[in-house]
């Protein structure tokens, strides 16, 4: 906690610096912003410092608020509290690096695309994550419905390629109540071969790259009185892994199960 008081108290005195040294007849220009607002990164970094040290905000928002001494004189003073305030809320992510509001970026558009950067994992890089396509280290992507801006959840792991456990396989498993859903998680279990019968409320799961589908989508399937059977899942839109003559469906879970959005991609192999 130190560091983080005394970095506090620097970004201050520089804000008390640039209200004590200001005049209305300077003309500087800041420089290097690219946003439309540049003090937007203050904006975020008062976000920022209320989650993780809000003891430290009425001072903070005296100096970088909406009506704080940065703004009081030059261009070239407003541009050192600018410089100042992303280099703290750098730091303020580098401390707590699962705070969000702490991220260096929200979204894509704050990224130089043109560039190839996007928002992955909370700063602003050369990524695949938003390419459209659910890379092998990624769980979704941000390009699509419900998935988180680095691709990395909500959901625990891909189904598709294992990503997000270590041991365990990543398996399409239900999930009851008043709204019964199916989720990604991480778990060990027997594993059914492809083309079996299967529950989707069985200790037994099909094997890791499959998934229990509902019969309706598998003309060979003969459940026995069981929920469905065990097909192979791919991507839509890119199935390499199906087989000649299978086709990429849409995944249909037995029982009238919900795929959560952000696993819409999910499709199974089902006989073209």
């Amino acid at each position: 906690m130190r560091t983080v008081r005394s970095f506090g108290s620097l970004l201050l005195a520089v804000a008390s610096l640039v209200a004590c040294g200001s005049s209305s007849n300077e003309t500087d220009t800041a420089t290097g912003a690219e946003s439309e607002d540049p003090r937007e990164i203050c904006d975020r970094y008062l976000v920022c410092i209320a989650a993780v040290a809000p003891a430290g905000l009425p001072a903070a928002q005296m100096g970088f608020g909406d009506d704080g001494s940065c703004w009081q004189g030059s261009d070239k003073d407003a541009q050192l509290c600018i410089d100042a305030c992303e280099a703290g809320l750098e730091m303020y992510r580098d401390l707590f690096p699962d705070q969000a509001k702490c991220d260096l970026c929200q979204a894509h558009d704050e990224c130089d695309q043109a560039a190839g950067e996007l928002c992955y994992q909370g700063e602003c890089t050369v990524t695949t994550c938003g390419n459209g396509v659910v890379e092998a280290e990624e769980i979704c992507d941000s390009a699509r419905p419900d998935c988180d801006a680095d691709c990395q959840g909500p959901s625990a792991c891909n189904p598709l390629s294992g990503y997000g456990c270590e041991s365990d396989a990543c398996a399409l498993y239900p999930v009851g109540g008043s709204d019964p859903g199916v989720v990604a998680q991480c778990a060990q279990f027997t594993v059914i071969p492809a083309g079996e019968a299967c529950e989707m409320t069985s200790l037994g799961l099909c094997e890791p790259g499959f998934a229990c589908t509902s019969p309706t989508q598998l003309p060979t399937c003969d459940p026995a009185g069981q929920d469905g059977c065990c097909a192979r899942l791919c991507m839509l839109d890119a199935a390499t892994e199906c087989a000649d003559g299978e086709a990429c469906l849409a995944y249909v879970p037995p029982l009238d199960y919900v795929l959560p959005a952000d696993l819409a991609h999910i499709g199974v192999c089902v006989p073209g």
